[in-house]
């Protein structure tokens, strides 16, 4: 079989200028016919539905009967057009209902479905070629986010969680302990959060009373007090808040260090409702 000589005609793009931002070619440029988005989106009575759009808002109503006052906008054949940074204008999407859905809806789903469902950066940046809304940032990360395809078929690049470690088992009581605030509460005698301080060997609890608004020095008194002058300084300490401790915290040892606090929480909180 003979392969006849072909030769391939790329689209011809005009040469990067010295204007600001990104001058080198994006995926969209090459995988993407120019003004296809408008022509697949704009199909119909598409901009006659975007013009009722604009009689019902009174924002858009003042643009049209006074563009001179809006220097950032442009009217052209009873349509309104943003200028970008660089003054080229992009066709404004009401809040406006087509054919049973939100025009910028409709917009949203052809952009991210000619690109072949990219993220939400690739199709903001495509969609921001041709149209324009206030909330449009909003609207298309929620979008990219809940796209079915998008859950089910793309693979995550987050390298993969590694095997769960458990704690090692203390030498003596107290030797090492885990910490964690609960609350805030309703106030009583002006403290509105507790600082349980739990042996990680025997898981004998400390109910500290603090505020929410304490700072480091009144913590470190109130440490100091309630369990280095009964325990002695602990060789190691899991804080499960903040994850800062010297061993190996994982979520696994948070769920277990967490089913053993709750109740006697529960339990303190029910007496003294």
């Amino acid at each position: 079989m003979q392969l006849k000589n072909a030769t391939l005609k790329p689209r011809s793009w005009t040469p990067p200028d010295n204007r600001s931002g990104r001058s080198e070619l994006t995926l969209a440029d090459i995988v993407v016919p120019e003004n296809s988005l408008r022509s697949v989106v704009e199909e119909g009575d598409f901009l006659s539905s975007v013009k009722e759009g604009y009689a019902k808002h009174a924002a858009w109503r003042g643009i049209l009967e006074n563009p001179e006052q809006f220097p950032k906008f442009k009217v052209a054949d009873g349509l309104v057009s943003k200028l970008n940074d660089l003054g080229e204008p992009r066709l404004v999407l009401p809040d406006v209902i087509h054919k049973g859905e939100r025009a910028t809806g409709i917009a949203i789903q052809n952009a991210h479905e000619i690109l072949g469902h990219l993220g939400f950066h690739k199709t903001l940046d495509y969609l921001r070629r041709y149209y324009w809304w206030s909330t449009m940032v909003r609207n298309v990360e929620k979008y990219v986010s809940s796209c079915e395809t998008c859950q089910t078929t793309k693979r995550s690049t987050q390298r993969r969680a590694g095997l769960l470690h458990q704690l090692p088992i203390p030498e003596a009581p107290w030797s090492s302990i885990s910490m964690d605030f609960v609350g805030p509460f309703p106030a009583s005698l002006d403290y509105n959060c507790l600082w349980v301080v739990m042996c990680c060997l025997t898981s004998q609890v400390h109910l500290i009373p603090v505020k929410t608004t304490i700072n480091v020095l009144e913590l470190a008194y109130e440490f100091l007090k309630g369990v280095v002058r009964l325990h002695g300084l602990p060789r190691s300490i899991v804080f499960l808040l903040l994850s800062c401790t010297t061993l190996c915290d994982t979520n696994k040892c948070h769920t277990q260090c967490y089913k053993k606090v709750s109740p006697i929480v529960t339990h303190y909180a029910l007496c003294y409702d």
